[in-house]
């Protein structure tokens, strides 16, 4: 968790100052409550992608009926999933998770909705290296609680190695 709340907390609030636009366009520092929120935001966005993990593993519906919104979509290569789709899914998965860890993780804030971005890294025991996805999560915070509305994961292809690049002006 600690690898994955420093890339959240360094894109939410961490160097260089966020800044936004008075009606004039004129740059100014975002304040510190704004900071804050995004923190906040974040930190809880990274629990429950840690609490996510635990309730895949556990085939916990419980955790995504509260989770994720009513209209909740998924998407990702040919799939689309509502919400109920997904929670089927997940009560009749036997192909068990992965373990995982966030990477390149930003979540940026807009009142009460962010948008988390970033790359999931998947150890597959007996593979030489790890499957990576790239991923695109829209979270809603409806009271207290931030909730899935949207997610989109995106599976990143193996670098293969090819021949270098030509060098031009060489003879």
């Amino acid at each position: 968790m600690a690898v994955v709340l420093a890339s959240l907390i360094a894109c939410a609030g961490g160097s260089p100052p966020a800044t936004g636009a008075t009606p004039d366009d004129t740059p100014r520092p975002v304040s510190d409550s704004a900071a804050q929120a995004s923190m906040a935001a974040a930190q809880e966005i990274a629990e429950l992608h840690i609490r996510w993990r635990a309730a895949l593993a556990s085939r916990d519906t419980a955790f995504f009926a509260t989770t994720l919104v009513d209209n909740f979509q998924l998407t990702g290569g040919q799939a689309t999933l509502s919400k109920s789709q997904f929670m089927m899914a997940v009560a009749s998965d036997t192909g068990g998770v992965a373990p995982s860890r966030f990477d390149q993780t930003s979540i940026r804030l807009y009142g009460n909705v962010a948008v988390a971005t970033g790359l999931i890294r998947y150890d597959i025991p007996g593979e030489t290296g790890p499957a990576m996805t790239r991923y695109t999560e829209v979270w809603v915070k409806e009271g207290r609680q931030w909730r899935a509305a949207h997610l989109h994961y995106n599976p990143v292809p193996p670098a293969t190695p090819g021949p270098p690049p030509a060098q031009e002006g060489r003879r």
